[in-house]
């Protein structure tokens, strides 16, 4: 039986695991808005890149949907969590990118 408590523990591990992921990604959103700030002088497109790419993060609300995706594992049909973490690693990798494009623009 998969409900017992093993099944709590595996649970309680990919919540915690979640929490620090949105933490990241809000540290690496202030991050990347202040690198751009910094860089706006020196690299003004890899700094409007790396803004774009925080301000796409921020609107794709990404953190949020990390927070919002322990419920989702816990409560929802297991079709319904891979598409919702599906969608969340897609926002990764378009974050990805944006930092990839930023410093081909260096």
């Amino acid at each position: 039986d998969d409900a017992g408590p093993a099944r709590t523990e595996r649970v309680r591990r990919l919540v915690d695991r979640k929490n620090e992921m949105a933490d990241e990604v809000r540290d690496l959103e202030a991050q990347l808005t202040e690198l751009a700030r910094a860089m706006r002088e020196e690299q003004p497109d890899a700094a409007r890149r790396l803004n774009e790419t925080a301000r796409e993060a921020r609107d794709q609300r990404l953190a949020d949907k990390i927070l919002f995706s322990r419920g989702v594992v816990q409560e929802r049909s297991t079709d319904y969590a891979r598409n919702f973490e599906e969608q969340i690693g897609a926002d990764l990798d378009s974050l990805e990118q944006g930092i990839r494009d930023a410093l081909d623009a260096v």
